[in-house]
C-alpha cells in the first residue's frame, strides 16, 4: 500500500511538471507585482499560488490528452507519467480539475479583474490540448494561444493587483512577455520536431521552415529578457538594480564555463528556472 501511494504521489508530481515552469512564473508574477506595487504578504502569496497552479492545469491537462502519441517516443513516454503508467488517466483528470478549481479559487479572493486572467488561463489551456479544438495543432494559432496564456496572463493578473494601472507599461511589459513565450513555444516546437512529424501534428513548425532557427532560438530570448528589465528598472530599488547585475554577471559566468553540450539547458530548462525564481523574487523584494 505504502509503494502504491509513493507511486501515486510521484506521479501527481510528475503531472505537474512544476520543473519547467516554476521560475517562469515566479519571473511574471514578480514582474506584475513590480508594477503594481503591491506589498500585502497575503496578496503576494495568493497570486503566485494561484498563478503556479493555474499553469499546473495546463501542462497536466497538456499530458492527458498528449498520453497516447507521447508513447510512441521513449523520452516523452519517460517524461508524461499517464504514458508512463505512474498515474491513471482519471486520476490525472481529477488533479488537473482540482489544480484549476484551486485556482481560480484562489483567484477569486484576490478580485475581479485577476479573476478573468484567471479564468482566460484556463480557457485558454483547455482549448490549447483538447482533443476536439487542440489549438496546439493549428498553425500560427498555436504560438498565439501558447503565448498568451503562459506569461502575460500571470503578468496582468499580478498587475492589476493593484488599485492604480500603469497602462502604457503594463501593455509593453505583456507584449515584452508574449515575445518571450513565443521563443519558448517554438523551442519547444524544435525539440519535439521528429515525434510531431510521426505523429502527424500540424503546428507552426510544419508549415514555416523555422527549424533551422534551433541553433539561435537559444539566444533569441535575451531580447525580450533585457527590454523587459530595460522597462521596469526605474521601479527597482537601487540594492535591487545592483543584484539584478550580479544575477546577469553570475549567470554569464556559469554560462562561459559550462560545457557547450549543457549550454542550451542553461537558457531553456533547469538553470533558466533558478535564474527566473531570483528575478521575480528581486522584482517582488526590492520594487
Amino acid at each position: 500500500m505504502f509503494v502504491h501511494r509513493k507511486n501515486l504521489l510521484a506521479g501527481v508530481v510528475r503531472l505537474s511538471r512544476y520543473s519547467e515552469y516554476y521560475g517562469s512564473i515566479i519571473f511574471c508574477t514578480g514582474l506584475g507585482l513590480a508594477v503594481s506595487q503591491t506589498k500585502r504578504p497575503l496578496l503576494i502569496a495568493g497570486i503566485l499560488i494561484a498563478n503556479l497552479l493555474a499553469v499546473s492545469f495546463s501542462f497536466a491537462f497538456n499530458d492527458i490528452m498528449d498520453a497516447d502519441e507521447d508513447a510512441l517516443d521513449s523520452a516523452k513516454a519517460a517524461r508524461n507519467p499517464v504514458s508512463a503508467s505512474l498515474i491513471s488517466a482519471g486520476i490525472a483528470n481529477l488533479v488537473s480539475i482540482a489544480a484549476a478549481v484551486s485556482s481560480l479559487t484562489v483567484y477569486a479572493f484576490l478580485g475581479l479583474k485577476p479573476f478573468i486572467f484567471g479564468v482566460a488561463t484556463i480557457i485558454v489551456a483547455f482549448l490549447y490540448s483538447w482533443r476536439v479544438t487542440r489549438l496546439k495543432s493549428r498553425p500560427i494559432v498555436d504560438i498565439l494561444a501558447h503565448s498568451l496564456h503562459l506569461g502575460p496572463f500571470q503578468v496582468l493578473a499580478a498587475i492589476y493587483l493593484g488599485s492604480v494601472v500603469n497602462s502604457s507599461l503594463t501593455l509593453r511589459l505583456a507584449f515584452f512577455v508574449f515575445l518571450l513565450s513565443a521563443l519558448a513555444a517554438l523551442n519547444n516546437e524544435i525539440r519535439d520536431y521528429d515525434i510531431d512529424r510521426r505523429t502527424k501534428l500540424r503546428n507552426t513548425l510544419s508549415i514555416l521552415n523555422l527549424y533551422r532557427l534551433g541553433s539561435i532560438v537559444q539566444y533569441l530570448w535575451l531580447v525580450p529578457v533585457i527590454l523587459i528589465i530595460l522597462s521596469l528598472i526605474d521601479h527597482i530599488e537601487s540594492i535591487g538594480q545592483g543584484l539584478i547585475v550580479c544575477t546577469i554577471i553570475l549567470a554569464v559566468i556559469i554560462y562561459a564555463l559550462s560545457p557547450p553540450t549543457r549550454r542550451r539547458e542553461i537558457f531553456f530548462y533547469r538553470y533558466s528556472q533558478i535564474l527566473g525564481t531570483i528575478f521575480g523574487f528581486i522584482f517582488i523584494l526590492f520594487s
